[in-house]
């Protein structure tokens, strides 16, 4: 089983489900498509899944303007991008496994929720401090 994962900050990392390839690689090109003048995205090889290596996506190591701004991209456009993919999409069948509702896509599509819902929330996170730095005024 390959393993697939995305460092979303210092504090939050999502491990993606078995069979995930796809759905990274759909995440990747969101990024991609999304972030004006996005540099080089770390990705690096994983060894630690039994019986295969997967890739890991580190937004760390970004610049901080990009580093928010794929951020908001996972925040606000992964999950409808994932939802168009998996249902008539070109991951339809990729996920697939007897049809109806009770399939691999719905997995799929928990991992890229749950991957904009931690974006989410480090971006709330990240606007909280920053007006605790103002002096509780908040940011303008």
């Amino acid at each position: 089983m390959n393993l697939y994962s995305v460092s979303l900050s210092p504090e939050y990392s999502w491990l993606m489900y078995a069979g995930s390839e796809p759905m990274f690689g759909l995440m990747v090109t969101v990024l991609r498509e999304g972030v004006p003048g996005l540099g080089d995205l770390t990705v690096v090889p994983r060894h630690d899944g039994p019986g295969g290596a997967g890739l890991h996506l580190d937004l760390l190591t970004l610049p901080p303007g990009q580093y928010r701004a794929a951020l908001r991209v996972l925040a606000d456009q992964a999950v409808p991008r994932a939802r168009e993919a998996l249902y008539g999409g070109e991951l339809s069948s990729a996920y697939e496994k007897y049809g109806g509702s009770a399939d691999g896509r719905i997995e799929a599509l928990g991992d890229m929720k749950t991957v904009a819902l931690i974006a989410r929330n480090v971006l709330a996170r990240t606007a909280g401090e920053v007006a605790r730095s103002v002096g509780g005024k908040g940011a303008t």
